[in-house]
This record gives C-alpha cells, structure tokens and sequence, in this order.
C-alpha cells in the first residue's frame, strides 16, 4: 500500500473511532414519514433570510445607486454652476456678460439691472434700450409691458410666443450652427462688426413687413432681425447669445456688435428676472421631456443599465426542483470516507492522530475496567503492567506529539491497532 492510500486509510479509522460501532435499526417502509424520531442533538434552523443576509445582499446595489446619486448631484450642481449667471452683467463666469456691461459704461452708457419689468420700465423713455436676455424666463403678464415700452428692445433667442407679443412681424425659421458669419446685409450696427459669432434660432419678417433687415443669414433667414416698433425706435432680435458673453466678447467682431446692439441709446435697462421666475407665454405647452436638460436622457439610460446589469449579477439563481424521498440514509462509509478526505486535504494529521490516540485510549479503558475519567499516568500504568512494555513508550504511543508525515500516521495506527490486540489477548 502506497503512503498516500494508507494515510488515507489512517485518516478513515480515525473518523471510524468516532462511529458509533452499533448498526442502527432500519425504519420500517410503513412508518409515516411524519412519525420519524428527530435525531438526538439535532437542531431545527430557518431557512429564510436574516437581517445580516439581507445586507450583504443589499450593500452592492446600494453602494452603486449611492455613487449614481453622488454623481448626478455633482452634474446638476456643475451644470447649475455653468448657467446660474447667464447673461448677467454682474457675472464673471463665462456665460455671464459682465465684461459687456463693463465696455458699456466705459462709453458712458448707464447700465441698470433690473428684475422685474413693473419697476425698471415704468419711468423709461426713448434714450432707453431695454435688453432682455433671457426671455423664456418671463411671467407672461410682462410682455404686454414691453411690448408697449419707448425706446428700443433687444431680444436674445425668442421663441414664436414672444415674437408674437414683442416682434409679431417677424416669425421663426428653424435654426443655423453658430460660428463665425458674415453680415452679409446693410445694417450700420452690423457693417461695423464684420464677422461675429452668431447663429441658432434664424428668423425672417413676415410677408409684406416692410423696413425689416436680416443679418448673417444661413439658407435665407437671419440670425439678426432688427426692424421698426409700432412705439418708436426698434426691436432686435438676436438668435444666439455667445457673441454677448464673457468667453467671446473678445473674438473678430463680437464686442463691436454687442456695443452697436445696446450702446446706441444712453441708457440700458438690463432684465434678469430671478432663478425661479416663471417661464414665458409661449413656453407653457413645452411638454416635461422638452424642459429636461440635455444630458438626463442618457443618464437615466445609463442608469437603467447599471440598475439592470446589479440585479442580474446580485440575483439568486435557483436551479430546478429536486424530488427526493425522506428520510435519505447516508451509509457510514461514506461519512467516514469524506471526513478521512478532509483531513487529508486540510493536512490535519494532528487531529487524525488524536482521534486515533482517543478510540484506542477509549477501548483500552473498557477492555483494563478502569473508570472513564482516569488519568493518563493511571492507564499507562494499567496498560505497561498488563503488557509489560516499558511505560514511557506506551505513554508516547498514547499522549504523544502528532505525526510529522502520512508515513509516521501509518505507523501511529498500526502501534494502537497492536497494542490493543495485545491487551485483549492477555
């Protein structure tokens, strides 16, 4: 026999002294499964999940839409960042256009921003641009009140609800790329720019409007209308603000044509209504998904994605139903066996050793009538005088140090198995 057979055959006996060595009575085939004796020592355990289970389950998933959460803020809060000063001649950020507002006084231009219509408009004359940057963000009850101010009126990207109160000769005519164009018509205010960034919302005059003049033009309709009011002076409308903003006043021909739109009159009545102002007249039929930044769409995607791809690598796979017939009888063998299997592989050559030591120390004590709880000076005594053997090799074969190797579990298995046969045979 081979070392690592027989150590495997050690490692089984040493299970086996842990077996109890009566054969256990079958169960008759008649008696109802429900009247089977409970195993002594056994314990009833539930199945269903518990508090620490479900946590552990629950902590990936959860720690994920935490970082989803914690990323979306982060966006909303840099996007919110990025246009909380749009147009606002006291932001210095690039969307903002305090530069602007700064060129405009140093022509001697008076520069008053105002946040309401009611109050900045009520005293205002002919010397008086008003310039309304952002007009989606207008009650609707304020248009009535530009649309009869003196003066002129400089409108950016207005869509047809405000160009129907403010500029109704003119209309909407889809949109350009911006960058950089030509003026390409006889404006005075655009001639002195020359090329400037401009571009988005394209407008033309409506059929039979005559004194109305379109700039930088793409496929026939302008990106600059300007034309007469029924009130005096005239109304502008400019269909994309970047030539106004911090980060491109300063490029080609931008800054001319910002101090040529709001610097002809003396004085400028800048209209930034607050945050959360209501949205213009012609903005109330925008369904949800058209008021929604750009960038939610694909983050909801994304999270979807994320959400599904946890659910699947989190989700318990259960496989069929197994029908098995109760009770299920495992043949001791077979126990003995795994557990010899376990220990050879844990390399638990110790704890076999001990299991040995203790089924032949168990068997000794019955065989010499010595009492369960007797020493082991008491049964190496009793044992070196039944077998005249010198006491500390039966002491080292009973209480000594664990085998180095399978070789010395061998060993160690045959010198009990001995020893117990001699001490049966005197």
């Amino acid at each position: 026999m081979s070392a690592p057979a027989a150590g495997l055959d050690a490692q089984q006996r040493a299970v086996d002294t842990l077996t109890p060595k009566s054969t256990p009575k079958s169960t008759p085939k008649s008696t109802p499964r429900s009247t089977l004796p409970a195993s002594p020592g056994s314990t009833s355990r539930s199945t269903s999940p518990t508090v620490a289970d479900l946590w552990r389950a629950a902590r990936g998933p959860l720690a994920a839409a935490a970082a989803l959460l914690i990323v979306a803020t982060l966006v909303a809060l840099v996007n919110s960042r990025r246009t909380a000063g749009a147009l606002d001649p006291t932001a210095t950020d690039p969307s903002g256009a305090r530069a602007l507002a700064q060129l405009l006084r140093d022509r001697g231009v008076v520069v008053d921003r105002i946040e309401t219509v009611e109050g900045g408009t009520a005293n205002a004359g002919a010397d008086v641009t008003i310039f309304v940057p952002l007009p989606d963000r207008l009650p609707p009850a304020a248009y009535g009140s530009l649309a009869t101010s003196p003066g002129d009126l400089v409108v950016v990207n207005p869509d047809i609800g405000v160009l129907s109160v403010l500029a109704p000769a003119a209309r909407p005519d889809g949109s350009a790329p911006e960058g950089a164009r030509q003026p390409a018509c006889a404006l005075p205010v655009a001639v002195t720019a020359g090329v400037a960034d401009v571009g988005g919302s394209t407008y033309q005059p409506k059929p039979g409007v005559t004194g109305a003049v379109g700039c930088y033009a793409a496929g026939g309709a302008g990106s600059l209308l300007a034309m007469p009011r029924s009130t005096g002076g005239t109304v502008t409308v400019l269909g994309s603000p970047t030539a106004l903003t911090n980060a491109s006043l300063d490029r080609l021909g931008n800054a001319a044509l910002a101090l040529g739109l709001l610097g002809a009159k003396a004085r400028v009545l800048w209209l930034v209504p607050p945050a959360g102002a209501a949205v213009a007249a012609g903005s109330h039929d925008r369904t949800v998904t058209e008021l929604l930044p750009a960038w939610v769409r694909p983050a909801l995607l994304q999270l979807l994605i994320g959400v599904g791809l946890i659910a699947l690598w989190r989700a318990r796979r259960l496989g069929p139903v197994v029908a098995e017939s109760l009770p299920v009888v495992v043949r001791a063998a077979e126990a003995v066996e795994g557990r010899a299997r376990l220990y050879r592989v844990a390399g638990a050559r110790d704890r076999a050793a001990e299991a040995l030591r203790s089924g032949a120390r168990s068997r000794l004590i019955d065989s010499l009538g010595l009492p369960p709880d007797a020493s082991p000076a008491a049964v190496t005594e009793a044992v070196t005088g039944r077998v005249r053997r010198p006491s500390a090799a039966v002491d080292d074969l009973l209480y000594g140090p664990p085998p180095h190797d399978d070789a010395a579990l061998v060993r160690l298995a045959d010198a009990l198995d001995a020893l117990d046969e001699e001490v049966r045979r005197q």
